[in-house]
């Protein structure tokens, strides 16, 4: 369940003055908050790192950019597993890139219009094996599509053993 702006402003005048970053996001999709604007606007009252993690299936709703803009956060991590619809949703079911990559599109465009700094615009990718062939490519997506960053992940199993995951790890021993 979602915490109340109520409760996240009592909790953030405690523990805000204390913090240097802090991450909006816990096994969830952040934008999904039915008060994103005002837990972001008081994210804002302190001088604090703010980073939000997103898949980005809603980033392109009129609300979650009008609350982006209005208060940015220090980082948008948006997470794309696939530079393709195959191979983004093969991770991430039922994931489509034209939502993620219209919201990118317009930050981006909000950002040099308004000359805005934040949000840096941060394209996370975890490298898999179905996804490791389009490892050349990432960087000139993220260009062509309005990213700040780019930055790779190795494939994180914290629920059963790499055996059961095998499909996913890429061959790469880098990764």
């Amino acid at each position: 369940q979602a915490m109340d702006a109520g409760l996240f402003e009592r909790v953030w005048a405690e523990v805000g003055p204390y913090l240097l970053t802090t991450s909006l996001w816990a096994w969830g999709e952040p934008l999904l908050h039915p008060q994103l604007k005002d837990i972001l606007r008081i994210a804002q009252t302190q001088p604090v790192a703010t980073l939000l993690s997103t898949n980005g299936q809603t980033l392109a709703r009129e609300s979650v950019i009008d609350a982006l803009a209005s208060y940015p956060p220090t980082y948008l991590i948006v997470c794309i597993d696939g530079l393709t619809d195959e191979t983004n949703s093969r991770y991430r079911a039922g994931a489509r890139l034209a939502p993620v990559l219209e919201g990118v599109h317009l930050l981006a465009d909000i950002k040099r219009h308004r000359g805005m700094d934040w949000p840096i615009l941060h394209m996370r990718y975890i490298v898999m094996k179905h996804n490791e062939h389009e490892l050349p490519h990432i960087e000139g997506f993220a260009r062509q599509h309005g990213f700040d960053l780019v930055t790779l992940r190795t494939l994180l199993i914290i629920d059963s053993t790499a055996a059961r995951h095998s499909d996913l790890l890429p061959g790469s021993n880098e990764f």
